[in-house]
C-alpha cells in the first residue's frame, strides 16, 4: 500500500498514465517524499520470527521447571527455536533463505537439531509406553 502525502500530485497532468506506485517513488523537487510499501511476505517472515522466538521462550520456562537431561534438552530446543527466529529476521534483510550461504547452513542446523531431538523424544516415549504395557501384563 502506498501513501502519498499530497493528493494533488496524483491528479496533475504530468503524471498522466502513471500508476500510483510510480508517482510515489518518483522524486519530487523540493518536497519530502513519503511512501510506505507493505509486503505480505515480509510481514509473514516477521510473524514466523515472533512465533519461533515465543516457542523458544516457552521451552526456556520448561527448562526452569525441569532437572537433569530434560533441562538440557529444553534449553537446546529453546536455543534452536530462538536462533531459527533470528534467522527469519535476517532472511527479511537478505531476501532469501538460501542467500547468503551461511544463512542456509544456519537454518539447516536449527532444523536438524529440532528433528534429532524430536526423534529422540519420540523414541523415548515409545520405550516408556512399552515398559508400561509390560508392567501391566504382569509376570504371568
Amino acid at each position: 500500500m502506498v501513501k502519498v502525502r499530497n493528493t494533488t500530485d496524483c491528479q496533475s497532468g504530468s503524471h498522466a498514465g502513471m500508476t500510483l506506485s510510480h508517482i510515489a517513488h518518483r522524486p519530487i523537487k523540493g518536497r519530502i517524499q513519503e511512501s510506505v510499501v507493505v509486503n505480505p511476505i515480509v510481514i509473514a517472515n516477521y510473524a514466523w520470527a515472533i512465533l519461533w522466538t515465543v516457542i523458544g521462550i516457552i521451552f526456556t520456562f520448561c527448562a526452569i521447571g525441569s532437572e537433569g537431561r530434560a533441562r538440557v534438552k529444553c534449553l537446546v530446543v529453546s536455543a534452536a527455536f530462538v536462533l531459527f527466529g533470528v534467522s527469519d529476521v535476517i532472511e527479511v534483510e537478505t531476501g532469501a533463505w538460501w542467500r547468503p550461504w551461511w544463512l542456509l547452513v544456519w537454518k539447516v542446523c536449527c532444523v536438524a537439531t529440532l528433528v534429532l531431538l524430536f526423534f529422540g523424544f519420540w523414541k523415548g516415549t515409545r520405550r516408556v509406553k512399552e515398559c508400561a504395557d509390560e508392567s501391566r501384563e504382569g509376570p504371568y
